[in-house]
């Protein structure tokens, strides 16, 4: 009788070509990338861009797993969603940040312009107030009724009436109460006393410093006259060196 041949050899298995055996599991990883890729469009392209990465190692592990872990296309349809949840994320972002990023830059230029454009009405009512005060004996004019009274001495006639009449139409000035019935010779420091200043809209013609508003309405700082005739813009942590008692 002759010998029956050996039965053939299985092929060596390497590691990680382990068959496997008994149910084959999803990858966590797989369903966590898809399901962040959901989230990328709400979360401004974060979780698409670890939905990704995940998406992709889980896709590694499920081609190493020889079998044990399945979920292939799990993964694959993470990745794809993650990817354009973070595209989507990244434009959506881009459509909020850059117009927040460039507001200040339009804005300032905007808030400088108009600043000026007060500065300058103000600048017409100091003048008007020397002019007055030249022809009535050096006396500033009545804190009471300013406006009226400059009236006549100011080139632009809407300068004191956008500044004070009509609050609703333009800012609001008062004059300071304390100068009332003084000349201008009887101010002892006259580059530091308030004449003329930003005050709060609605408020009455004169008064003190309880009449300016709880913030400069622009970034330069309040608008204030002094008695010498410059105008400044004064930043609040600076409002008490300024003088109100003649």
């Amino acid at each position: 009788m002759m010998d029956q041949p050996p039965p053939p050899k299985s092929p060596p298995i390497t590691p990680g070509e382990i068959p496997a055996s008994g149910p084959t599991k999803t990858s966590v990883m797989a369903i966590v990338s898809l399901v962040l890729g959901v989230l990328g469009f709400c979360t401004l392209g974060l979780g698409g861009l670890i939905g990704v990465i995940l998406g992709i190692v889980a896709l590694v592990s499920i081609n190493k797993s020889a079998g044990r872990l399945g979920g292939q296309g799990v993964a694959i349809g993470g990745i794809v969603v993650s990817g354009a949840g973070l595209i989507a994320g990244l434009i959506v972002g881009l459509l909020l940040i850059v117009p927040a990023m460039l507001l200040p830059a339009i804005g300032a230029p905007r808030q400088a312009a108009i600043n000026a454009m007060s500065m300058n009405s103000l600048r017409q009512v100091s003048v008007a107030a020397a002019s007055y005060a030249m022809d009535y004996n050096d006396y500033l004019p009545r804190s009471d009724d300013w406006v009226d009274l400059l009236d006549a001495y100011v080139q632009d006639a809407d300068a004191v009436v956008s500044l004070s009449r009509s609050p609703e139409q333009g800012r609001a000035y008062a004059m300071n109460r304390l100068l009332d019935g003084l000349r201008f010779a009887d101010v002892s420091d006259p580059q530091r006393t308030v004449l003329f200043y930003e005050s709060q809209f609605g408020s009455p013609l004169a008064g003190g410093s309880e009449l300016l508003p709880d913030q400069p309405r622009y970034v330069q700082g309040y608008v204030i006259v002094f008695v010498d005739g410059h105008i400044e813009n004064v930043i609040p942590e600076a409002i008490d060196t300024l003088v109100w008692q003649p």
